[in-house]
């Protein structure tokens, strides 16, 4: 590969600290990649030697995986040469596997566990816990904190519940301990921080004048000040460039010296803030000028400037003066810092009782042995306080490699600072891409490093500028550097991107595009004549997405020139992205949207897994069966597939008892409804509930879930709908959370939900299972955040019209690393309290960094394109917005607002939209009578005599259960009853249907099929309840195996070989009382028929392999099969089936009637033919699962206690 000059000068550079401001598309991954090559193979530096950070797992694995291949292509390239250089670098191959490549935090883990011993509290054999853990043990240790200043009267802390919780209400007092602890987390030492920043609230003047908090202040107001200026100046000089000398000369002579004297005494009186703070207040109190011309000037200023004039004027008073006199100038800074020192108790108080709820948590977490994500910052960082360690991984490391340099925090800063070498730093990054501000990421880092290496402050180090794009084509770049030019305040050549790809085909390449669609309707406009009735109903998100869907429409199929795969290819749906700022709430309809316009899309979304339909219900059944007394979960169920209530039924039940919780005129329904099959259905669920509550306080947690799915339908309801597959592998996620959830804690379903509700209420991020194979067929919906590190050959950034959240911070407490603490002043007497001077400027810087990441987050956006940029948002007022292009106005209100001065755009009116033709379109249109020609009325016969070939199997079910497949093949049943399966004999048929086995999944405890965990078993259960449960009945043969198959389950058959009957009573017992068996019916039971099973050899085998856990019972399978074309979903239970020395044997247990009167033999193959079907498809469930081959199939007959072998 070649090398252009700056990135040749990051890869061999030596001797020096280097930081790589690397921007979009740079190549930035290569020449990290390359650097570590050369120095692995040419300087013969071990792998081990070096250190090489990132951000992400996936990142790290990624960087690992590019290391190999680029040592092992230089393996190869010197085998014939060097043999003896290419084995030691195979040497180095081998140990990467064990290289310190990894992210801040496994490094963090690694000092921990090589160190542990120089950690105060830190115990060996810990365990990280995740974000939902810690937040319930935060709520835990909160519970206690509180009760014990309760109990004990704590003074302090009642002092402050009255002044920050009204009436003494303690979730705002909660609120505001998590909030500040969460806060001083991310400094290196929080607890020394906060008492400092405590105690300087309490300052005088001369302390003030010396302090960051006063020159924070001060660059504030000399920042806002020199807009004011250029602005005005800039104003100015437009009017006397365009003749208008009168009016120019007002603002040259009265009031830019206003905004000169007010820097003048900033500078002046910069030792001085009080003075300085007065004077200033003095200067800018001032009137203004009045902007009025004489009437030479009028007609030339009413001509065009007028509308200009007064929106620049506006902006300077009221965005950027007012707010600065409201801040700082209105009171006297003498009272501001009265104010401010009025705090420092509680401020303290509040310090004091932060650090006690870090002390009770931290208690927790030890008792647990876990620690969290800061824990693992904080130790390493004290760790490496003690040279002992701080030396070892000095001397260790020879080079430090820190990728997305941006990203870092302050604490992962100082634990770097701890561990290198005076000239062994090598850090990339780009700071025009550091969007991650709210994971405590801190681009302060990156930008003061960058001016001190810039300036030559610091001889070991240098920075190196890569800025040649090669990801972006010619017209994107432009376009980029245009918009970002005037939005970034640091956008020198430097920082500006240059284009590397060569124009191959210039016809082929186009103009990024704005377009701005003006949602308002004009006056003059006819319903009935320029707008779709359906398109005036729309909102203004839809009428977005109609806008997408039409500007995908039209770029699919576009030819364009891959620069990736180096020729001309035609656009498919999986070349395009959507970004958006957040797709929650907004995604559904762009994607609703767009389908409704047949186009196939998949939202990339890391916070919708709760929302979905599959889990919300499933959720909403498990809190039902955990309190029955929720009616919001408990109609839900209701009205779900799993229990089937219409409406009107659910209407009903509550019509009966108006009054009172749902849950209870549900319970009254189902004993004294007056419709009796409603009555029963309601009985029903209650027997359902009842049986998996019970269940549920004897079974693990996962094993219980994924049973309790089987049992209620639901997994394969919602496997039957449109993506069914995602729907079904949601569910196994849930399953796998809850494996992971008992791990190593007391896993009862209450604790699961209060787990998965703490989930919810954090808003921890939860990825959708993908659809398979779905994403070069579908234009994808993502995240401006989940794109980065991305590329597209065609980006549409939509939603830039979308107003922001930019309101001032009302918060008690405001903390920032670099300006301090402040805690807002209260009196309670006087019922009045007001920010002081330390959160005011908190305030407005915070403002600052969020407008400058916004700015960040739309270049990420934009430059993610390689071919296609479009970028779309919606107005409500079309000349509004259009007077507001080219003017030098960074309003921050949108995204269209901040690219408004740079805009060239495309209108777009809603009566310009308009849905694509259709079938239903083509129907309402008017009559066509003219001649047809021949070809066209040989197309409509072909079409009006179309006769669907698969007839049959549309009455076909797409599901079949094992009984009815078998019933069909036994020619118990006519073809009706199956279609495309005919009733021939078992052999016949089980030979022509062939059983696809990549869609064949069996639950056992030998091994997890489709990602479903083998360990869970469970029986089928339809949700009704049975007549001979309320006892009273005879029961039927089928019933009586209802009975002992629930008893063979639960027996531990190793247990009921060596103990036998006495054993099986036990067994029978705790089903009674656990509900599942009902006592009554127990005479018409003979337990020694299930003694007699291990009895025989074929149950002793079954014991024997019980006790080596080689034993499945009551395993579900799902199994294809196929046959003349048709495809059909086979379901069902096997009973038992175990593995020994002998091979794999399969059981199935009958309880049919035997005719004593009839000769044994011919019984035992009646019912051997009766049932082969069903055992062959068992056996070629198993086999086909992996876990054959079956070697024996065995019918155990409990009427007569012996086996028939099929």
């Amino acid at each position: 590969m070649e090398w252009n000059k700056k990135q040749a000068e990051a890869i061999y550079t030596q001797g020096k600290n280097l930081l790589v401001a690397a921007a979009a598309g740079s190549g930035k991954t290569a020449v990290l990649v390359e650097r570590i090559r050369r120095i692995v193979v040419d300087e013969r530096v071990p792998v081990r030697q070096l250190l090489v950070l990132t951000f992400t797992n996936a990142a790290a694995a990624e960087m690992k995986e590019k290391i190999r291949k680029s040592l092992m292509a230089e393996s190869s390239r010197l085998q014939r040469s060097e043999p003896q250089k290419a084995a030691e670098l195979r040497r180095q191959i081998r140990e990467l596997a064990n290289a310190d490549i990894s992210t801040f935090h496994s490094f963090g883990m690694n000092i921990l566990k090589r160190f542990f011993y120089l950690a105060e509290g830190l115990e060996p054999g810990f365990s990280v816990c995740d974000d939902t853990r810690s937040s319930l043990m935060k709520e835990d240790a909160l519970d206690d904190l509180f009760d014990r200043k309760f109990a004990d009267g704590d003074e302090s802390f009642l002092k402050l519940m009255d002044h920050y919780c009204g009436d003494r209400n303690p979730r705002g007092m909660r609120s505001l301990i998590k909030s500040v602890h969460e806060r001083l987390m991310a400094m290196p030492h929080p607890w020394e921080w906060a008492y400092n920043e405590a105690k300087a609230c309490s300052v005088t003047p001369e302390e003030f004048a010396a302090g960051g908090l006063w020159k924070a202040i001060r660059d504030d107001m000399k920042n806002v000040l020199a807009e004011a200026l250029r602005l005005d100046k800039q104003l100015a000089d437009t009017l006397d460039n365009g003749g208008m000398k009168k009016l120019a000369a007002k603002l040259y002579e009265d009031e830019l010296p206003l905004y000169e004297r007010a820097l003048e005494l900033l500078n002046e009186l910069s030792s001085d803030p009080v003075k300085a703070l007065y004077d200033v207040s003095e200067v800018l109190s001032v009137r203004r000028p009045s902007l009025k011309p004489s009437n030479d000037e009028k007609p030339v200023y009413y001509g065009g400037y007028n509308a200009e004039v007064g929106a620049i004027r506006d902006y300077i008073k009221k965005s950027l003066i007012d707010p600065l006199k409201k801040a700082y100038l209105n009171v006297p800074a003498e009272d501001m810092l009265k104010d401010m020192a009025g705090t420092e108790d509680m401020l303290t108080a509040l310090t004091d009782l932060t650090k006690e709820f870090d002390l009770i948590y931290a208690g927790a977490k030890r008792k647990a042995g876990v620690v969290d994500f800061n824990d693992i910052e904080h130790f390493a960082l004290d760790i490496l306080e003690h040279d002992e360690a701080a030396s070892f991984y000095r001397e260790r490391f020879s080079n430090i490699f820190i990728d997305e340099y941006q990203d870092t925090n302050i604490t992962q800063e100082a634990i770097i600072n701890r561990i290198r070498r005076e000239n062994n730093m090598f850090m990339v990054g780009d700071i025009k891409q550091s969007i991650y501000r709210f994971r405590l990421a801190d681009p302060d880092i990156f930008a003061e490093k960058y001016r001190r290496y810039k300036s030559g402050g610091d001889k070991d180090s240098m920075v190196i500028d890569l800025n040649v794009n090669y990801r972006s084509k010619d017209r994107i770049v432009r376009a980029i550097n245009a918009y970002f030019e005037g939005l970034m305040s640091d956008y020198d050549e430097d920082a500006r991107l240059h284009t590397g790809l060569a124009c191959v085909y210039p016809d082929l390449e186009s103009e990024p595009e704005l377009h701005v669609i003006n949602t308002q309707k004009h006056e003059d406009e006819d319903d009935t004549v320029n707008a779709d009735d359906e398109i005036e109903e729309l909102k203004d998100k839809e009428l977005e997405a109609l806008h997408v869907a039409a500007i995908i429409r039209d770029n699919l199929g576009r030819e364009f020139y891959d620069s990736k795969e180096g020729c001309v290819r035609s656009l498919v749906p999986g070349d395009i992205v959507i970004l958006m700022r957040a797709v929650k709430g907004t995604a559904s309809v762009f994607c609703e949207m767009l389908k409704l316009c047949g186009i196939n899309c998949l939202v990339d979304d890391n916070e919708g897994y709760f929302e979905t339909m599959e889990i919300d219900i499933f959720m909403n059944l498990l809190s039902v069966i955990d309190n029955g007394h929720q009616d919001i979960p408990l109609i839900s169920v209701l009205h779900s597939a799993i229990f089937g209530f219409d409406a009107s039924e659910l209407a009903t039940v509550r019509a009966m008892t108006p009054g009172g919780m749902y849950a209870d005129a549900f319970a009254e329904y189902a004993c004294s409804g007056q419709n009796a099959a409603l009555r029963e259905r309601c009985a029903s669920v209650f027997a359902a509930v009842q049986k998996w509550r019970t269940l549920a306080s004897s079974m693990p947690l996962p094993e219980y879930i994924w049973r309790l799915l089987l049992e209620s339908g639901h997994y394969l309801i919602m496997g039957a709908m449109p993506d069914g597959e995602r729907r079904q592998a949601n569910l196994r996620a849930l399953v796998d959370r809850a494996k992971d959830f008992s791990k190593d804690r007391q896993a009862t379903l209450y604790n699961f939900l209060r787990y998965v509700g703490a989930m919810r209420q954090r808003q921890i991020k939860t990825a959708e299972a993908g659809s398979a194979g779905g994403e070069r067929d579908a234009v994808r919906i993502m995240t401006i955040h989940k794109s980065k590190g991305l590329e597209f050959p065609m980006v549409i950034v939509s939603r830039l019209g979308a107003g922001r959240q930019n309101r001032d911070d009302e918060s008690t407490v405001s903390i920032h690393k670099d300006l301090g603490m402040g805690l807002k002043l209260v009196d309670r007497d006087e019922r009045w309290s007001k920010k002081t001077l330390v959160q005011t400027a908190i305030g407005r810087r915070k403002k600052s960094e969020e407008r400058q990441e916004e700015i960040r987050i739309l270049y990420v956006a934009m430059t993610r394109a390689r071919d296609m940029l479009y970028l779309t948002g919606t107005v409500k007022d079309a000349d509004k917005w259009a007077a507001s292009t080219g003017r030098e106005i960074r309003e921050a209100g949108s995204y269209l607002q901040m690219i408004a001065p740079n805009a060239k755009y495309k209108m777009i009116n809603k009566s310009d939209l308009c849905f694509p033709p259709s079938a239903d379109a083509a129907a309402d249109s008017d009559i066509y009578d003219g001649v047809l020609s021949e070809r066209a009325a040989g197309r409509i016969r072909t079409i009006l005599g179309f006769k669907y070939p698969f007839e049959e199997a549309r009455r076909s079910k797409s599901k079949y259960s094992v009984t009815e497949l078998n019933a069909v093949l036994a020619g118990g049943s006519s073809a009706e009853g199956l279609p495309g399966f005919p009733a021939v004999s078992s052999d016949a048929a089980i030979s022509s249907a062939a059983v696809v086995s990549s869609d064949t999944a069996v639950s056992s405890d030998a091994a997890s099929i489709r990602g479903i965990s083998s360990s869970y078993r469970h029986i089928s259960y339809t949700p009704q309840i049975p007549a001979f449960v309320a006892g009273g009945r005879r029961l039927t043969a089928a019933q009586r195996g209802t009975v002992y198959h629930e008893i063979m389950e639960h027996a531990d058959f190793a247990e009921a070989h060596k103990l036998g009957l006495l054993y099986i009573k036990a067994v029978t017992d705790k089903l009674i009382d656990g509900g599942l068996i009902d006592a009554s019916n127990m005479d018409q039971i003979d337990l020694t028929r299930i003694t007699a099973f291990f009895d025989t050899p074929l149950g002793k085998r079954a014991a024997s392999a019980s006790a080596a856990g080689r034993l499945s019972k009551e395993t579900p399978f799902t199994m294809k099969l196929a046959d003349v074309g048709n495809v059909i979903l086979v379901q069902g239970v096997i009973d038992c089936w175990f593995s020994d020395e002998n091979g794999t044997v399969l059981i199935d247990y009958k309880s049919n009637a035997i005719n004593d009167e009839k000769d044994a033999e011919g019984e035992d193959r009646r019912l051997a033919d009766k049932y082969r079907g069903q055992l062959v498809t068992y056996r070629d469930a198993l086999n086909k699962a992996g876990f054959g081959p079956v070697k024996n199939a065995y019918l155990y007959l409990f009427a007569v206690g012996r086996f028939v072998e099929i």
